[in-house]
């Protein structure tokens, strides 16, 4: 009885079918990284309009064009130009909830910026209907940095 337990148990443990199903939720996706890297390359050379007419309708819809590109050239004056951009990892998602059903890849990398040194750049990625990754979203979070939450005073009058 004890070897069969054994038995089974190796069985199981080794089957495909037991991993089928973790692989399909951990899907890797190169894709998914090249096409970030590539949108970055167009940010970093400065080229914010075309960065927008290259990301998904869903990045479109949440900002206008000319909105995005007066941002993006106030935030690189502030966080200066990437002077080196490592891949840090990625988190691979199919229908999370709040968001539209799809499957999505948020991209994380560890840059360093002249003017503000070490932050992490998150790209969030939207699988498209024709197979193709975009870009949904876009964000800098620096490092060390210390949020301060305003001081509020009471109206003593």
């Amino acid at each position: 009885m004890k070897a069969l337990i054994l038995t089974l148990g190796t069985f199981f443990c080794l089957s495909p079918a037991v991993f089928a199903r973790p692989q399909a939720m951990v899907k890797p996706t190169s894709e998914g990284k090249g096409t970030a890297l590539k949108w970055l390359a167009v940010v970093d050379q400065g080229e914010y309009g075309r960065s927008w007419d290259l990301a998904a309708k869903p990045f479109q819809a949440s900002v206008t064009r000319a909105s995005w590109i007066a941002g993006m050239k106030s935030a690189r004056r502030f966080y200066g130009k990437v002077l080196s951009r490592k891949f840090e990892g990625s988190t691979y998602a199919a229908n999370p909830p709040g968001f539209v059903p799809g499957e999505y890849e948020i991209i994380r990398f560890q840059v360093r910026l002249g003017a503000q040194g070490p932050a992490t750049e998150v790209v969030s990625m939207e699988l498209q209907s024709n197979g193709k990754w975009l870009v949904a979203g876009y964000h800098i979070a620096l490092k060390n940095q210390i949020r301060v939450r305003p001081l509020e005073f009471p109206d003593h009058r």
